[in-house]
């Protein structure tokens, strides 16, 4: 049901809020980024540091933004802007999707503004890229139509998305590529379904 899903959904991002909580404390109560401790003082971000807009800001530095802007920009918005032609059912979870991309531009903007956050931080910052993958899953989970597996790949893809809270081996979860891959694999079966 979508209400077992949603929560099978909140509950794999707990449990990575919660391996993160874990792997975050270093020895003297700071953080641990790539496996380094980093001082108290260092890991903790001031309120200035921390972005408060919706929208991720273009002033980020380093390839990694240049790099993620160019995937809104080649991949992503040009599905959004073929499902124009398509019907509202599929504008709608494509608009879910680029709305994802879009609040995860602003965390990986983050990333590169600042020092790692606080888990509390990062709970925050991650919250909207999880509405917006629980928003999916609930359209997936919705009444069947002509669409669902367009849905169901969208949803189980999105799940990708949660590469940006990968600290180290300690934080118990995949590396990013190895993240990716293995749900990617898993959503190829509905874009199968649907390419037959």
């Amino acid at each position: 049901s979508m209400q077992a899903r949603l929560e099978q959904v909140a509950e794999r991002l707990e449990q990575v809020a919660s391996r993160l909580e874990t792997a975050s404390q270093g020895g003297d109560g700071g953080s641990v980024v790539g496996g380094a401790p980093v001082p108290k003082k260092a890991a903790n971000v001031s309120s200035s540091q921390q972005p408060g807009s919706t929208t991720a800001s273009t002033g980020g530095s380093g390839n990694s933004v240049q790099a993620f802007q160019a995937l809104l920009k080649d991949k992503v918005y040009k599905v959004v802007e073929v499902a124009e032609k398509l019907p509202k059912e599929v504008k709608k979870i494509t608009g879910v999707l680029s709305k994802a991309f879009e609040e995860e531009l602003r965390v990986v903007d983050t990333f590169t503004q600042c020092k790692q956050p606080d888990s509390m931080y990062l709970r925050k910052l991650v919250q909207p890229v999880s509405e917006q993958m629980k928003a999916a899953t609930q359209i997936a989970d919705g009444p069947r139509s002509d669409f669902t597996n367009h849905f169901r790949a969208v949803s189980e893809s999105m799940q990708a998305m949660a590469w940006v809270v990968y600290t180290g081996p300690s934080s118990g979860i995949d590396p990013p590529g190895q993240m990716v891959a293995g749900i990617l694999s898993v959503s190829e079966v509905y874009i199968n379904r649907i390419i037959m």
